[in-house]
């Protein structure tokens, strides 16, 4: 049996490090349930899993606890399903209003960041 913490993202050399929020559309047909294949009435996606590398995406896992589960609790016992032949950004795409990511070089991930100038590559006519 698997027993592990699923915690932050990690890869070997963390160059680039940062967070990414996800506005869910509440409109249309297609929800992270009908797209996963998740029994919506049986378990609660709590979580969205997928890597990468040079190659392209790897396909999408989702961490799932039972329905009805205490989702207020400290700790939850959770499963880590592989949705096989899937698409991550596909998915993700279509499942999302609006999305943001923002990542640091490493060298500043503890710095504040003010921005106190705009532009453009390559420069645009105003």
């Amino acid at each position: 049996m698997t027993n592990f913490e699923w915690g932050p993202a990690a890869v070997t050399h963390p160059d680039w490090q940062g967070t990414m929020q996800i506005d869910e559309k509440t409109t249309g047909e297609e929800s992270i349930y009908s797209l996963t294949g998740i029994d919506k009435n049986e378990w609660t996606i709590v979580g969205l899993d997928w890597g990468g590398g040079e190659t392209g995406w790897h396909e999408l896992n989702v961490i799932v606890v039972p329905q009805g589960t205490d989702l207020s609790e400290p700790e939850l016992d959770a499963t880590h399903l592989k949705i096989h032949d899937s698409d991550p950004m596909e998915i993700l795409t279509k499942i999302m209003h609006v999305a943001d990511y923002r990542l640091r070089i490493r060298s500043v991930v503890d710095s504040n960041i003010r921005i106190t100038a705009l532009g453009d590559v390559p420069e645009q006519d105003a």
